[in-house]
């Protein structure tokens, strides 16, 4: 999937084409930097889907995969790349584990620093101590540090609740049992509410360190701070009403708004104190959006 991600969507393609898929689809979520003209002037073994709205990753992703034929489908974003042999180990690794619904690599920022991939399901114990501030005390722990995804090195296979749609190998039978991506999501949370619900049906998900894919982060979010910010706690409530009680989701609902009005609170100080140009006007942006995300009517079902 791609949306204004033009340069990076030529580096992912370069990457997947070097590595000789059977085919390759390219969905574009009305990109206005010229994706869509990039690919039909440079890539005509491409089939594009370019599409005239934004209907969010999920529905883009649904779209992908329904054009494929094959039983196994590599979903990436624009702003990803495959390093050499990666697809292949991706479709090794699947034919020996068939009870993989889905299967996460091991990703890479563009520097080769490790990009976490792996995590708990959210609105669980084990997902409020591994995230920040509570993680910085399990760091301390002299031992059973080791059963913590967070605090795992990334150097083995292991099933795992849920990976990073960064890039995702889906086994095309069990991804169309469940329905395929809830394209009620906009954006964030469909990776999440897909391995959840793949889960529920005795499927599993896999990280693989076999294979490595080398990933930008945010090439499209970034454009739109404010929007993304609001999206995301959208998904985030929206996640935790569509799969826990009432009274468990404005638990988690709650403490997040609590986390994201500490956050604000900080970013305010830091801004204050702040005496540079650029990082004050880093930090206004900040404050701006995580006002946006506290105090908007937004809401989600």
């Amino acid at each position: 999937m791609s949306f204004n991600t033009r340069d990076h969507l030529r580096a992912c393609l370069d990457s997947v084409l070097a590595e000789a898929p059977g085919e390759i689809v390219v969905v574009d979520n009305a990109s206005t930097d010229g994706t869509a003209d990039m690919v039909r002037s440079e890539y005509r073994q491409v089939k594009l889907l370019a599409n005239n709205d934004n209907y969010g990753y999920g529905a883009a992703a649904n779209q992908g995969i329904k054009s494929c034929r094959g039983g196994y489908v590599l979903l990436l974003n624009g702003d990803a790349r495959v390093t050499p042999g990666a697809i292949s180990a991706l479709s090794a690794y699947m034919d020996r584990h068939p009870e993989a619904a889905v299967v996460g690599p091991l990703l890479r920022h563009p520097d080769g620093s490790l990009e976490r991939s792996y995590f708990p399901f959210p609105g669980t114990l084990a997902w409020f101590l591994e995230n920040k501030p509570v993680v910085w005390l399990l760091r301390c722990l002299p031992f059973g540090r080791e059963r913590f995804l967070c605090l795992t090195r990334p150097i083995v296979d292991r099933v795992v609740p849920w990976v990073l749609g960064a890039a995702l190998l889906l086994q095309r039978t069990a991804f169309e049992a469940v329905g395929g991506f809830d394209e009620a999501y906009f954006m964030y949370f469909e990776e999440v509410d897909l391995c959840l619900r793949l889960c529920a049906v005795q499927s599993e998900v896999h990280f693989t360190p076999t294979a490595t894919v080398l990933h930008v982060r945010g090439a499209s979010t970034s454009q739109s701070r404010t929007a993304m910010r609001i999206a995301h706690f959208r998904s985030f409530k929206r996640f935790h009403r569509r799969h826990y009680s009432r009274r468990r989701a404005g638990f988690w609902i709650a403490l997040r708004r609590l986390k994201i009005a500490m956050l604000l609170a900080t970013e305010i100080v830091r801004h204050r104190v702040g005496s540079d140009e650029r990082t004050r006007m880093v930090l206004t942006q900040e404050v701006d959006a995580w006002k946006a995300v506290l105090m908007g009517p937004h809401d989600a079902a």
